[in-house]
């Protein structure tokens, strides 16, 4: 799988190298540059826009049961100092490209910039995008060897931001699946307090659609426009369960085996979004829950984080979560990517830069 990812992102970036003119490859980068700057701005905003509105109604919800039964916060009474420390400001940064454009972005989690993942990894991304020469410039294509590593960041960035509207709803419906399934409260095993709390996590943590934006820029447009994430193309269709497979493998293997990483992970959101969560929470009324106390917070999200890993090395292994889960693989299938090369060839992106010839020069 990962040989065939790689070959086939290789293949695409050799066809790229020379089929288009450096000032055309140039404009290509210019405009991912805008459309990245417009999901940076517009969905941080507008998750937080969610944030506060999910916030507001959280407060106004009360419990079904007349006599609800609690769990959270137990150790703690009413002569406990609620301590409450303040949330963190958002303030957006500009960080100076290459080509002298600035980026705008704000803190996604409301911590400084120089911290947040989502603000690292947008300002990495453009940073890519802004080194015309390198990526449009670089050395002519004579064999594979020839292909700098700047070109391959560069096409993959800016497949990433404009090309990669075809794998939005593989990644929506994934994202969303475990999302849900690692939040959703059990109200077999959870006391009502705890359902209820869950409800708010739900409600804080980053949305679907923030995971897939960033992941995918050009998924923000879909959002955007409301495009429905159905498996319609061919496309789609056809690279469904090798990327799921793929990227559940990275998934297992890079962060849900790998204890540093389990730990790294922990700490991160311990210091970007747990904080802020319950320092917002904190100095409200808080009728919904007994004792609430911000340390008391804290302790019931980091058992929620360890909960929710275990949980996520239950259902993601690749082959439960791709084919029996989400219906993208056939049980015990072995995709390749590669036999989706010809759908990838007729998406408007790569039509775009493809000259006739191009592909049978790359391939020979």
């Amino acid at each position: 799988m990962f040989v065939a990812r790689g070959a086939l992102l290789l293949l695409l970036s050799v066809g790229l190298v020379g089929a288009f003119s450096v000032e055309q490859c140039k404009g290509h980068l210019r405009d991912a540059r805008k459309r990245l700057q417009f999901m940076a701005k517009n969905m941080v905003e507008k998750e937080h826009n969610n944030y506060k509105a999910h916030q507001e109604e959280f407060e106004k919800l009360r419990y079904d049961s007349a006599n609800p039964t609690f769990a959270l916060f137990a150790d703690f009474d009413d002569t406990t100092p609620r301590d409450c420390p303040s949330p963190n400001a958002t303030l957006p940064t500009k960080t100076p490209a290459t080509n002298g454009e600035q980026l705008d972005v704000s803190s996604f989690s409301k911590v400084d910039v120089s911290s947040d993942p989502f603000a690292l990894f947008v300002t990495a991304i453009h940073e890519i995008l802004s080194d015309e020469e390198a990526v449009c410039n670089g050395p002519a294509f004579t064999s594979l060897a020839t292909i700098t590593e700047e070109q391959i960041l560069g096409f993959a960035s800016l497949f990433a931001v404009k090309g990669s509207h075809a794998f939005c709803p593989i990644c929506h419906q994934t994202v969303d699946f475990l999302r849900t399934k690692v939040l959703q409260p059990n109200r077999l095993i959870h006391a009502d307090d705890e359902v209820m709390f869950r409800k708010m996590v739900h409600g804080q943590l980053p949305s679907t659609m923030a995971i897939c934006s960033t992941v995918l820029p050009s998924c923000y447009e879909n959002y955007h426009i409301n495009l429905p994430f159905n498996l319609t193309s061919n496309l789609t269709k056809c690279s469904a369960c090798g990327v799921c497979m793929t990227a559940t493998t990275l998934l297992e293997h890079k962060f849900l085996l790998d204890q540093k990483a389990v730990d790294y992970v922990h700490r991160l959101l311990n210091d970007v979004f747990f904080y802020n969560l319950c320092a917002e929470m904190c100095p409200k009324k808080q009728d919904i829950f007994q004792h609430f106390t911000f340390t008391g917070c804290m302790k019931t999200l980091n058992d929620v984080y360890t909960f929710g890993v275990k949980m996520l090395q239950r259902i993601a292994l690749p082959n439960h979560l791709c084919a029996l889960e989400l219906g993208f693989c056939e049980p015990n299938a072995t995709p390749n990517l590669l036999h989706c090369f010809p759908d990838f060839c007729q998406l408007d992106f790569v039509k775009e830069f493809l000259v006739p010839g191009a592909l049978q020069h790359s391939a020979g």
